[in-house]
């Protein structure tokens, strides 16, 4: 069984660009710091906060569970710690799901197994560039020593490679958004209602994405497109987020009661296909090719793993500059 506790710190930071100035990229980002920035610095991100935030809003009480969470991770570390010997070394079995609606979509193995490799590197701290550690996290970094592999075995015991293929008739999993200038209100409210359900047909057959595989025995990893198509903008094609990962639901100290709206959420990571590995032979378009050097790195998975596994953003999920 998968066990997903915070147990290691990571960082990823993303660059800001000004970029199309659109209502869902304001009604998600930033929050809370003042409207003004937010009408300046509409840009892509992680969307894991975003979705905690969303969760929240069901119930009031999500993201102060998850805060106390954070709070005790000390006591959590020294308990784990007591039951593993340093020689342990914890083996996570990873399933990739490529659901594309045209080819460029559908990324070769290579790019996986490529992306694969990146993930351990940063987990055991054999990333070359681990030498550039902050002063700050010098003495805390370490070998987390955790390790993924490509599942070899499906959930019925017969042999995989551990990447699931889908055609999809869905070309956004953003969604596309019905509204256009100056119906603002109602921007907000999809923005609401919809965004998170449209990015989940993902994780779901039934709704044009692939199932998830037993989330006890596996790590879920879904690629596909996740942006948003906007007609009434000139047919623009919003990136809100590059990736977002379903919090740890499963700890002692959320309630049943609190974590039930988290349970619509499959467990998983979502990765806009762009990001995926450093050999990936797709490209932002514009607005977005100032971002072209962060998602050639492999690491958003690396990222948005660490939000699986429990870890919130070390500035607190607020804003980041």
């Amino acid at each position: 069984m998968i066990k997903r506790n915070p147990i290691f710190a990571l960082f990823l930071a993303f660059m800001t660009i000004g970029l199309f100035e659109n209502l869902v990229a304001q009604n998600v980002h930033l929050n809370p710091v003042s409207q003004a920035v937010r009408e300046k610095t509409n840009y892509p991100s992680c969307g894991s906060s975003h979705l905690i935030d969303q969760i929240d809003q069901q119930n009031g009480l999500f993201r102060t569970l998850s805060d106390q969470l954070m709070e005790n991770l000390r006591q959590l570390i020294e308990v784990n710690s007591k039951s593993r010997s340093e020689d342990d070394i914890y083996s996570i079995p990873v399933v990739f799901h490529i659901v594309y609606n045209d080819e460029t979509e559908n990324l070769p193995d290579s790019v996986i197994i490529n992306q694969l490799d990146l993930l351990n590197s940063c987990f055991r701290r054999f990333n070359a560039n681990a030498t550039e550690t902050r002063n700050a996290f010098v003495d805390i970094v370490g070998d987390t020593k955790i390790e993924f592999r490509m599942a070899d075995l499906d959930p019925s015991g017969m042999p995989t490679n551990g990447i699931t293929r889908t055609f999809t008739e869905v070309e956004h999993f953003g969604g596309l958004l019905p509204y256009g200038a100056g119906q603002n209100s109602q921007i907000v409210q999809w923005t609401t209602d919809s965004l998170f359900y449209n990015f989940f047909r993902l994780t779901n057959s039934s709704l044009g994405g692939n199932d998830a595989w037993d989330t006890d025995r596996y790590l879920n990893v879904w690629i596909g497109d996740l942006r948003i198509f906007e007609p009434a903008f000139d047919n623009f094609e919003e990136l809100v987020f590059f990736a977002l990962a379903t919090p740890p639901i499963d700890h002692p100290n959320w309630p049943e009661n609190v974590v039930g709206q988290a349970n619509d959420f499959e467990q998983g990571v979502l990765l806009h296909y762009v990001n995926v590995g450093s050999n990936n032979p797709n490209s932002l378009p514009a607005p977005y090719t100032g971002f072209n050097g962060v998602t050639t790195t492999g690491k958003m998975l690396v990222h948005e793993v660490g939000h699986y596994l429990g870890l919130r953003h070390i500035w607190g999920d607020g804003n980041c500059s």
